[in-house]
């Protein structure tokens, strides 16, 4: 394996571009608007369906072989945070290898006290690292069930201990699901120091508390699984004149399926001192650090010098491999060095994307290996309801003139445009202008009453009453002190104000608002904004207009009458 350095910028076409804009290691990922990005045209293309292969993860747990107790598993609590009074639920079930989690909880947190289970034979487990899987959402389309994959290579069920991460508003809902088969974890709405909430830092957020509870839990390693990988692959080899090579199919390497266990456990084994060089491998000078040249760690080196490890995502690059090992970006499966981490001072980043690649590069920075192992790739299944599902208007939308005859009405429009909010621009101010007017579109007040709820971030919304004028927008502004030093502002119009003042395109919002009031967050002239509503407005009959901009304050503070902050 030759030793690299990781790039750190531009990657691959990612999930994430068009929100975010390409990565770049240090960079916060900031949601690019509208004017910016323009959304991938994606070619169309015949998707192929994921084999159900015999080893794979599955999304329920009803089968015989999952027999699981019936019932909910009994709930407790811990203290995450030392220096915090924060408490979160668990629920452990009533499984026989899942006892080290009781005892660890009974000595950081309350948790329902049992007399079985206390041999110490009661807290090994055949796969002594702990997986942890952050999940949203999935509680029911989640490939979380890891049992028919968890075997040896008689397909004898291997033990494991597997922890859900999940937000507090799902904890009952996961809790009801998984319970008598995983750990169920709460995730805080908040960390000590950290300024993102569970709702913006997202993914980022949940794998920065993940590595805090394996820090206090005194776990050296850990597996992050995401939820949506259902089966994994190995390359086959064979033995010619003595020396092993790959078998090869028509130029391509030939793989097969093989259980979760094999791919986790030959990863551990390099950990835990029991790897040893399984071939005859060619001639290579041990690592000089090593006592055992017949071990492991005398063709890898110390363990102490590695961050991360994963393997390979299936695709068409992952048949053409010509290389064991390889100095790259990893995610997906991975294997975390939590001692090494924690010696080195390295977190995970507190963001909704880019968490993985970043902990990379700073793995890497701090003289850190981060590995992928090419022999064994997994597939993952594309789900997209990780994304607030709203209407973004283009340059050639427009609303009409009048409402919509017999359209049909959007639903849940609160709701949506609520879930925009949080996701990307949770409010520290939340105001209504002119601020003595009284409402006339409910959904407009129930979402105010809605947003004025949500954990305070740092940025700003306002929403302008129906019989608001556009002179009245500029005295808003004109009289407000302090979001001049915002760089992400939302506006919300009802629609029946758009239609009176012709703000019906986006480049209409552009010459009357934009370009009147805001400036570009980093010194440019213009500004990043983008216009949204809960449903498309040529089919649907909407009562609101959601405008959210990138950008700082271009505000007249000579006028200035009270202050907001």
């Amino acid at each position: 394996m030759k030793s690299r350095v990781l790039k750190t910028e531009n990657l691959h076409l990612s999930k994430y571009d068009h929100l975010f804009g390409h990565y770049k290691h240090g960079q916060v990922p900031t949601k690019c608007l509208h004017s910016i990005v323009r959304r991938h045209e994606k070619k169309a293309r015949t998707r192929i369906p994921i084999p159900k292969e015999k080893y794979r993860s599955r999304m329920d747990c009803n089968c015989k072989d999952c027999a699981f107790e019936i019932g909910k598993s009994p709930y407790g609590t811990f203290k995450p945070f030392v220096e915090d009074e924060t408490t979160c639920r668990i629920s452990v079930p009533r499984i026989r290898h899942y006892a080290l989690v009781r005892r660890k909880l009974r000595v950081h947190g309350k948790h329902a006290k049992s007399s079985a289970y206390q041999n110490v034979d009661d807290l090994l487990t055949d796969l002594d690292s702990w997986i942890f899987t952050p999940t949203h959402q999935r509680s029911r389309s989640g490939n979380l069930n890891f049992t028919h994959s968890m075997v040896n290579g008689n397909d004898k069920f291997r033990s494991y201990i597997h922890i859900l991460v999940v937000r507090r508003s799902q904890f009952e809902e996961y809790a009801e699901c998984w319970g008598p088969s995983h750990v169920i974890m709460e995730l805080p709405d908040n960390i000590p120091h950290i300024d993102e909430t569970a709702e913006i830092g997202k993914i980022g957020y949940a794998r920065l508390f993940i590595q805090l509870v394996a820090e206090k839990f005194g776990l050296e390693t850990i597996f992050m699984i995401d939820d949506n990988v259902p089966c994994l692959y190995e390359i086959k080899t064979k033995q010619v004149n003595g020396k092993w090579t790959i078998e090869m199919e028509n130029d391509r390497v030939r793989r097969e399926n093989v259980p979760l266990y094999r791919v986790l456990r030959h990863m551990e084994a390099q950990f835990d001192g029991s790897g040893k060089l399984p071939r005859p491998y060619g001639k290579f000078s041990p690592h000089p650090d090593i006592s055992d040249k017949n071990s492991l760690e005398a063709y890898t080196g110390p363990t102490k010098h590695y961050g991360v490890m994963g393997i390979l995502r299936n695709s068409r690059f992952s048949c053409k491999v010509k290389v064991p090992f390889k100095n790259t970006h990893v995610s997906g499966i991975i294997f975390v060095n939590i001692k090494a981490l924690q010696e080195k001072g390295i977190r995970y980043k507190p963001w909704p994307a880019w968490e993985d690649l970043t902990l990379n590069n700073d793995c890497d920075q701090n003289n850190l290996y981060v590995v992928k192992w090419n022999r064994y790739s997994f597939v993952k299944r594309a789900i997209s309801d990780w994304l607030p599902k709203v209407f973004v208007w283009d340059e050639a939308t427009k609303l009409a003139d009048r409402p919509i005859p017999e359209s049909d009405p959007a639903e849940r429009s609160v709701d949506i445009l609520l879930n925009y909010i949080q996701s990307w621009a949770a409010p520290l101010l939340t105001k209504l202008w002119p601020e003595e007017a009284d409402e006339e579109v409910p959904d407009m007040r129930k979402l105010r009453e809605k947003v004025s709820q949500l954990s305070k971030y740092k940025h700003h919304i306002v929403f302008f009453y129906p019989k608001t004028n556009l002179e009245l927008v500029s005295e808003y502004f004109s009289q407000s002190e302090g979001l001049e030093n915002k760089t992400h502002h939302i506006m919300v119009f009802p629609t029946k104000a758009c239609r009176k003042f012709q703000l019906q395109t986006v480049s209409q919002f552009r010459s009357a608002i934009i370009d009147q009031h805001f400036t570009g967050a980093d010194g440019s002239t213009e500004p990043d904004f983008e216009v949204v509503t809960s449903h498309n407005i040529e089919k649907f009959e909407v009562q609101m207009v959601l405008i959210y901009v990138y950008g700082r304050g271009n505000f007249n503070l000579q006028t200035m009458v009270f202050p907001l902050l």
